[in-house]
């Protein structure tokens, strides 16, 4: 069974995904026995410029909390202790997962520090942390979480800076001098999509903040893969590829960050056209509760909200963009119409991009629907990530969503660790009907078990009186 599966996941992987993973997992494997940290902290070491880039974003709340004096980060609804030592495998006290520790080190909760507070948060995490540990790459040295981790210091220090000691700036500059090193030979061109997009928005960063030759070729690699291998990653219409609304926000936001830091040139001329399209798909795919789509995985608050992507969105230059009436975003799938308080959002696309399927659901059909500004028909975004259950069928299969089925047969195969076996494939169209309305429909083939199945359905959108919807599912047929 699992090599069924495993058989059905690499049919679409991509042979350059394939041999990114190869190399990365033997320079890994290599690097435990051979590397040295030293490597890392070699000489020149790059100054920072006087002129550091601000935070585009204000700082994040809830992130940090107090108890009897102390901070705790607050880790995926868990509290982990900050002070006065920081257990960087996960507080023992409490159950973790990967997912847990992996979050723990991308440092965003240091937004919510106090400057004595992060000061010893990040020498804390440069002293317990040294590089080519153990399994490195799993967790501290993760090349998702130090592409976080990364602009996060630099934009505290950019924030804090006259409030900061030279001393404390110099070692932390350090420091990611090193990550930044570490980061350009280990970049995730194995997986791509979001956590490229990270990676390549820490390079920019990097660049920006650092003067000299080395953080020069920073920006030139991040730069080159921001042309090659990220901008093709937003459809015509708008919508990022992996086709979850709410990763759509946080790649947004990613790209407004890497726009504030480039330079003048066709490349940030070509970058602000992308996001001008991805704020269209933005604002048509948030709710009037002024949170996202839950399609795919996502969660409400996992982004910057989207009225904060909207305001940096305009402190850049952009325009302001409101929801359409009605919106066909044909390359992702998705439909929307709006009238009042009133939206329905129709799934009738890809599940997400055939080497890409990780943050994929089982929700072709799928529609969503706010009344009078409430959601009344939800999807239900990822409410487990890891663990027995997590990653499995129930939480992505269709049967624990709004589209249509028959016999709890499925459009895809879902399957564990963010791995998606046989997809579905579907031709959405949509067709206007009375003034305030239209309506989507989509056909395809989808499997369940390996049998192939025949999908049609309609949703149809505000029709009528502005301040009225009406909604209706189509059938699914084996």
């Amino acid at each position: 069974m699992r090599l069924r599966r495993l058989a059905g996941s690499l049919r679409y992987t991509r042979p350059r995904q394939i041999a990114e993973r190869v190399r990365l997992t033997v320079q890994r494997r290599a690097a435990e026995v051979f590397a040295r940290p030293a490597s890392l902290d070699r000489p020149p070491h790059p100054a920072l410029r006087p002129d550091l880039p601000p935070p585009l974003f204000p700082p994040r709340e809830g992130l940090v909390v107090h108890v009897e004096g102390r901070p705790y980060a607050r880790i995926l609804e868990r509290n982990a202790s900050l002070s006065p030592r920081i257990d960087w495998g996960w507080p023992r006290e409490y159950p973790g997962t990967r997912l847990d520790r992996l979050t723990l080190h991308y440092h965003e909760w240091a937004e919510g520090l106090d400057d004595t507070e992060m000061r010893r948060a990040l020498t804390d995490w440069i002293e317990g942390n040294p590089p080519y540990a153990k399994r490195y790459w799993c967790d501290a040295w993760s090349a998702y979480a130090t592409s976080i981790r990364t602009v996060v210091w630099l934009q505290q220090i950019a924030a804090r800076r006259g409030r900061l000691t030279p001393e404390l700036e110099t070692r932390l500059a350090r420091s990611l001098a090193g990550q930044l090193r570490f980061l350009t030979g280990n970049l995730e061109r194995d997986i791509g999509g979001n956590h490229l997009v990270r990676n390549v928005k820490a390079l920019l960063w990097g660049a920006r903040s650092f003067a000299g030759p080395e953080a020069a070729g920073w920006g030139a690699r991040g730069t080159s893969l921001l042309e090659r291998e990220v901008l093709p990653q937003i459809l015509p219409d708008g919508v990022h590829f992996e086709r979850s609304p709410a990763y759509h926000a946080q790649v947004l936001a990613d790209l407004l960050e890497c726009l504030s830091v480039l330079p003048e040139g066709e490349e940030r001329a070509r970058l602000a056209e992308a996001v001008d399209r991805m704020v269209q798909a933005l604002v048509d795919l948030t709710h009037p509760d002024g949170l996202v789509s839950l399609f795919n995985d996502g969660g409400l608050h996992m982004a910057y909200p989207p009225s904060a992507i909207l305001a940096a969105h305009r402190k850049l230059g952009g325009a302001w963009i409101t929801p359409r009436p009605v919106a066909a975003m044909r390359d992702a799938g998705y439909f929307t119409a709006r009238a009042g308080e009133d939206l329905v959002v129709v799934d009738c696309g890809r599940l997400g991009p055939d080497e890409l399927p990780a943050h994929a659901h089982g929700d072709a059909l799928a529609f969503e629907w706010s009344l009078a500004g409430q959601r009344l028909v939800v999807d239900a975004g990822v409410y487990e990530y890891q663990g027995p259950r997590a990653r499995g069928r129930a939480p992505r299969a269709p049967t624990t969503r709004s589209p249509s089925t028959i016999a709890t047969r499925r459009s895809s195969g879902e399957s564990s660790g963010w791995r998606g076996g046989r997809t579905s494939s579907s031709t959405p169209s949509c067709r206007r009907g009375p003034a305030s309305g239209c309506a989507a429909r989509t056909t395809g083939t989808g499997t369940w078990r390996g049998r192939r199945s025949t999908s049609a359905g309609s949703t149809c959108a505000p029709t009528g009186s502005p301040s009225r919807t009406s909604c209706a599912a189509g059938a699914a047929r084996p």
